[in-house]
């Protein structure tokens, strides 16, 4: 290896490392978990290209960094980065395999409210955690003997406008006979997701 190509591969660990550095410093002031906590000391750091953001994820779920949501109509699409859950939470369950947590992001002067994020007739809550507060809405649909169900957790005071959305699909567990397949735990699958969205570092861009 050239001596050129050993500076560049060290000067990119070196920003990986101090970017990484700064995110954990800043988690506690930029509205991250209490205290700086990781989640998990297996779970990894994801880092936004754009150093808009930091978020802790399990190690398993894939991330897709050019997804979009598309429920907004045609041409309204909103940009963000998806991870979505690994086979092994879904095997043998009803549970889908396009389950997913994504970080959205919107521009423009509008207030900063979860129902921007949503085509549904809904009405928004807030929600105060850990000192964050949040705009949220949820809905839940089905169909065909599937169940759609969506949280949006916008970010007030955020520039762009951030916001973390749980998508979680299924199947009715009523549709299969006894011991085809398991339901998948609700309770868990919510719990990772809370855990990752409390994780989230606006690295100082959200306005308390």
């Amino acid at each position: 290896m050239s001596k050129s190509a050993v500076w560049i591969f060290v000067s990119v660990a070196v920003i990986a490392v101090a970017a990484l550095v700064y995110a954990f410093l800043n988690l506690e002031t930029a509205g991250g978990m209490p205290g700086g906590a990781v989640p998990d000391p297996a779970w990894k750091a994801y880092i936004d290209e754009g150093g808009g953001y930091t978020l802790f994820y399990p190690t398993a779920y894939q991330i897709d960094t050019s997804y979009s949501y598309e429920g907004m109509g045609h041409g309204k699409d909103i940009p963000g980065v998806s991870f979505r859950v690994p086979e092994s939470l879904t095997r043998g369950t009803n549970l889908s395999r396009d389950s997913y947590l994504s970080i959205e992001r919107l521009a423009g002067s509008d207030e900063c409210s979860a129902l921007r994020f949503t085509a549904a007739s809904t009405t928004e809550s807030t929600l105060t955690e850990a000192g964050k507060r949040y705009s949220v809405v949820r809905t839940i649909e089905g169909a065909a003997g599937n169940v759609y169900e969506e949280q949006v957790y916008a970010l007030p005071g955020s520039s762009p406008c951030t916001a973390v959305r749980y998508v979680v699909y299924s199947t009715n567990i009523r549709n299969y006979d006894a011991g085809e397949v398991i339901e998948f735990d609700r309770g868990a699958l919510l719990s990772a997701f809370d855990t990752m969205r409390q994780s989230l570092n606006l690295n100082l861009t959200t306005e308390e």
